[in-house]
């Protein structure tokens, strides 16, 4: 079954490749500008196509498709680096589109500027554009191909434009505008920081206050025992002293007779 299939596979691409007729297009000075097939039938693009600059490096490559472009389509600065991504199904935009920032002089890949998906030649959901360090200022979102709302981001300000309903179109040949309100980012960081960081004295100081009371605690007995030694013979030495006997008192009485008290 599969050498089957293989083989009228192999049929198809050979009759494709029959009714495909090689394209060049050359400068005046002889270079070639562009490569690529053409439909011997129809006339029409097919297949594989890149076009060169004068000076020999590669400018744009993609594909056709029955004379319409499909797929990926790219074009490279002049150090062979992808400037532009395109996405296409049956000659229109569909799918993801990169653009990256023009820099000849820069070393290494170019930075991304703006993302944008694209659905049957119209942009949807959201667009992104970049800094050169990558980080977002700008996002703008489309509904039904038409921009219904952007934010734009400088330091600590943000723009947020949105699409309001013209509700005096009658008088107007606009059926929509556009408004624009300023707003303040919030920024969290650094007051989780310091949360953070009390958060982290606190325990410390906590574990300070328990080593602190284990000690005590600890100590506690050694002391009382201590004071304990040293009062047993103290109280044994007064328990065994002997007391001093009382002195009796003479007294005669009136008949003369001495008695002791």
């Amino acid at each position: 079954m599969k050498q089957i299939f293989a083989l009228i596979l192999l049929i198809f691409v050979s009759v494709a490749l029959k009714a495909q007729e090689r394209y060049k297009e050359y400068y005046d000075d002889g270079k070639l500008k562009t490569a690529g097939y053409i439909n011997k039938n129809t006339g029409e693009r097919q297949g594989h196509w890149v076009t060169y600059r004068q000076d020999g490096t590669k400018f744009e490559e993609f594909d056709y498709k029955n004379g319409e472009k499909e797929g990926k389509y790219y074009v490279y600065d002049n150090k062979g680096r992808i400037y532009i991504m395109e996405t296409y199904h049956n000659g229109m935009l569909h799918g993801t589109m990169l653009q990256y920032y023009n820099e000849p002089d820069r070393k290494g890949q170019l930075p991304l500027y703006a993302r944008t998906t694209y659905q049957n030649g119209m942009p949807v959901g959201t667009k992104y554009t970049y800094d050169r360090n990558g980080a977002i200022i700008k996002k703008r979102t489309f509904s039904n191909g038409i921009m219904a709302s952007e934010n734009q981001y400088e330091g600590n300000t943000i723009y947020k434009i949105s699409r309001k309903n013209n509700t005096d179109a009658d008088n107007s040949d606009d059926t929509y505008y556009y408004e624009t309100i300023e707003t303040t980012r919030q920024t969290h960081n650094y007051a989780h920081r310091n949360t953070n960081h009390t958060t982290a004295q606190r325990q410390q100081t906590a574990k300070s206050k328990r080593n602190s009371m284990a000690t005590n605690h600890t100590k506690k007995p050694k002391t009382a025992k201590q004071k304990n030694i040293q009062t047993i013979p103290s109280l044994i030495k007064i328990e065994n002293t002997p007391k001093p006997a009382k002195k009796g008192k003479l007294k005669v009485g009136k008949d003369g007779v001495i008695t002791v008290e």
